[in-house]
């Protein structure tokens, strides 16, 4: 009969610590997407957001469906202001 054994480390990180991290890795967008995802860790608040298959004209399509429910949605709810900011924002997406 064997005995075995399991030590466990815990470590704690900063966002400054993850982010120096990935920009040492030599990783994809996708992979430095997915590590963000898994441990919570956002990326800069002005960053773009990726887009799968951005030539796919169904995607386009539901995408576009998708922003003009929400503006619908807004138009009751926000002012115009605020509301043409977003709709420039979506834009630019």
């Amino acid at each position: 009969m064997s005995k075995t054994q399991t030590r466990t480390r815990t470590v704690i990180r900063t966002k400054t610590a993850f982010d120096q991290a990935l920009r040492q890795a030599n990783l994809t967008a996708q992979e430095e997407q997915v590590l963000r995802m898994r441990y919570g860790i956002s990326a800069e608040p002005g960053a773009p957001l990726p887009f799968a298959d951005a030539d796919d004209a169904a995607l386009h399509a539901q995408l576009s469906a998708i922003e003009n429910k929400v503006i619908a949605h807004l138009k009751g709810q926000v002012d115009a202001v605020r509301r043409e900011a977003i709709i420039d924002r979506l834009k630019g997406l």
